[in-house]
């Protein structure tokens, strides 16, 4: 293989922009020249890296005779295909099909530090031809400028060093979500999960600002500029937010699920404000309107935080997460551990790792605080006296008390408090023997020497 592998983008007449794979010789100090078009079908024992191959695979598909054999049912003649091409609907399809392919071109020639150069008429390449690829992340800025008659709007873009305004530097959009940008020679990479797309972009390469007249300021500070301060970074002029990030609660919240079974919600409050791990907002925007005078406060969400709550609850063996933010006791062991039986047994570690645990049952209250049994045994002549607590949080009994619901096997013990205990699975399994062999007397169990 001779010469340099580039990629070079070229605008395609009807579908805008695709990158195609050359091979290049730099024969003099002014200028490359193009050796080779690389082609799909000619890739074998051309000694191309796993990445060039994959970057010829893809561009081959974005080849006028690959979009003629994908998008029509029939095999035609490519030039066929292209002159009754006027449904605007295939159009668009064709667009989003090569937008794809483009996608995945780019994120090779990143990581694999693959030069792209952009191609005019002629058929040499020369330095200034190149195109930088931004590294890292750019960033939109959103910027907001309230003034006595009027307040502006307008987009620019961030690289982490530099902010461009988009009607200085004419650019173009390459692939519309994730948005690449480029512009003044240099290529620009948003990230999908950011909401930048293309046509967010488009009016500023034209527009300088966007003008919201007095009439319509306040429903749009409450509407798009609190959105825009939720989501994106704001440059702020002629009012003022402030960014705040809280250390948040963590809550167990003990519930019922649709099939009536118990089931532990993991939520968090940020200063009031109650949401779950799922939950698709990054931050909380509050808007203040003092006499015209405005002012936003942004809480930010501690992702870290959240995470580290939900991993703890994962390293129990006896629950498991049956979505992102629900836990269950493990099927396996649904016959003989309770779910609020869980929870008391570690109610002292939840606390201890600041979980707050509620509960929300219309006609219920359970007891979800530790709960202990202690036995102690005297000794007279013939018997055995045994002895024993229970202690419900501020609440102690004799064992003796639990003795009809161990016999019965009733489950639930009422506390003066109007709390609900559910008694543990194995108490009835270890002690209804005890009552059913021996009597009782008083607080005591009396238990014959020979058992």
């Amino acid at each position: 293989m001779m010469g340099e592998f580039i990629m070079v983008l070229v605008k395609h007449r009807l579908f805008g922009w695709i990158l195609k794979p050359y091979m290049v010789e730099k024969l003099n100090e002014e200028f490359y020249t193009i050796t080779e078009s690389v082609l799909a079908e000619e890739t074998e024992d051309k000694g191309y890296s796993t990445e060039q191959t994959e970057l010829i695979k893809w561009s081959a598909q974005c080849s006028d005779k690959e979009i003629a054999r994908v998008f029509y049912e029939k095999k035609v003649a490519t030039r066929d295909f292209f002159a009754k091409l006027t449904d605007e609907k295939t159009i668009e399809s064709i667009k989003e099909y090569i937008e794809k392919r483009l996608l995945k071109c780019f994120d090779i020639v990143r990581k694999a530090n693959i030069r792209v150069f952009y191609k005019a008429e002629s058929k040499n390449l020369f330095d200034e031809d190149e195109i930088e690829i931004v590294k890292g992340t750019t960033k939109a800025v959103f910027n907001f400028i309230k003034e006595e008659d009027a307040s502006k709007y307008y987009l620019s873009i961030s690289d982490g060093q530099n902010t461009i305004t988009l009607t200085d530097t004419p650019g173009e959009i390459l692939t519309n979500s994730p948005c690449i940008l480029m512009a003044d020679q240099r290529l620009y990479f948003f990230d999908k999960e950011d909401g930048i797309d293309g046509k967010k972009l488009l009016p500023f390469f034209t527009k300088s600002h966007i003008l919201i007249p007095k009439s319509a300021e306040k429903k749009y500070f409450e509407t798009f500029v609190k959105s825009s301060i939720e989501n994106f970074q704001v440059d702020a002029r002629g009012f003022t937010f402030e960014v705040l990030k809280p250390e948040p609660t963590a809550i167990l919240n003990f519930e019922n699920d649709w099939k009536n079974e118990f089931i532990l919600i993991l939520k968090f409050d940020y200063e009031g404000k109650t949401i779950s791990p799922n939950y698709k907002k990054k931050a909380f925007v509050d808007f203040i309107d003092n006499n015209g005078e405005y002012h936003f406060i942004k809480l930010e969400r501690n992702y870290e935080f959240e995470e580290s709550k939900a991993s703890f609850l994962r390293q129990f063996g006896e629950i498991e997460e049956v979505n992102e933010c629900a836990y269950k006791i493990k099927k396996q062991l649904s016959e003989e551990l309770n779910l609020l039986n869980w929870v008391n047994t570690n109610s002292s570690l939840l606390s201890e790792n600041e979980y707050i645990i509620t509960q929300n049952f219309h006609d219920k209250k359970y007891f979800t605080n530790e709960l202990s049994l202690d036995f102690y045994l005297e000794e007279s002549n013939d018997w055995f006296d045994l002895k024993g607590t229970v202690t419900f949080g501020e609440y102690t009994i004799p064992f003796i008390a639990l003795k009809n619901h161990l016999l019965r096997d009733i489950r639930e013990y009422v506390l003066p408090s109007g709390e609900v205990v559910i008694l543990p699975e194995e108490w009835f399994e270890k002690y209804s023997g005890l009552f059913k062999l021996n009597k009782t007397e008083g607080d005591s169990l009396k238990i014959k020497k020979h058992h």
